[in-house]
């Protein structure tokens, strides 16, 4: 092989290295009663992402507590959407409701931001609370980040606020998530 053609090679590398491609992601424990926790990894390495499902009644945030414990020092807790919300998702058919409530992290010294984002999915009908015990739990982390660029753009505050524990996991967590009825059958339900 060329000598020039080599060089460009590692120096192309090089280059992907310096800017976050290929950096593994930081390890982090899934929630002992995760279920189906998955991982993938895209943008050139530089983006992991966890995602798996908790049985735990709304609002829970044990998701949030775990991953507090979670990450250590120089990791910093932003509030970005420390509150739960409610909101219609018409991207997908029929629409439906998505009750979230989302926090960064950023670590300075790696160049790292980790946003957990912990979801209930009930029809378009049944704002403000879900009548599920289905979370979904999303963890993504990126490498290669401007912090203060980021903190800027999302208008974080960090630190973040302390976490106020609201963590009652489902009895039956472990089990495979099912769903029971649907809101307009419970909504039915409360109205006699």
């Amino acid at each position: 092989m060329n000598a020039r053609i080599v060089l460009t090679i590692a120096a192309g590398t090089l280059a992907l290295v310096a800017c976050g491609f290929g950096q593994a992601p930081t390890k982090l424990p899934v929630p002992e009663a995760a279920i189906e926790p998955e991982q993938i990894t895209f943008a050139l390495g530089r983006a992991h992402q966890t995602i798996f499902t908790l049985r735990a009644a709304y609002p829970n945030n044990t998701a949030l507590e775990h991953y507090t414990k979670a990450l250590p020092e120089p990791w910093i807790r932003c509030d970005y959407a420390p509150e739960w919300d409610s909101f219609l998702d018409a991207t997908v058919k029929p629409t439906r409701t998505i009750h979230q409530q989302m926090h960064i992290w950023v670590n300075r010294e790696e160049r790292r931001s980790l946003l957990l984002a912990m979801r209930y999915y009930s029809p378009s009908d049944c704002a403000p609370k879900p009548l599920n015990d289905e979370q979904e739990v999303i963890v993504l982390e990126h490498t290669g980040v401007d912090i203060d660029e980021e903190i800027r753009t999302f208008k974080l505050k960090c630190p973040g606020r302390p976490v106020r524990s609201n963590s009652t996991l489902h009895p039956d967590a472990r089990e495979a998530v099912r769903l029971a009825s649907s809101c307009r059958a419970r909504a039915g339900e409360r109205e006699r």
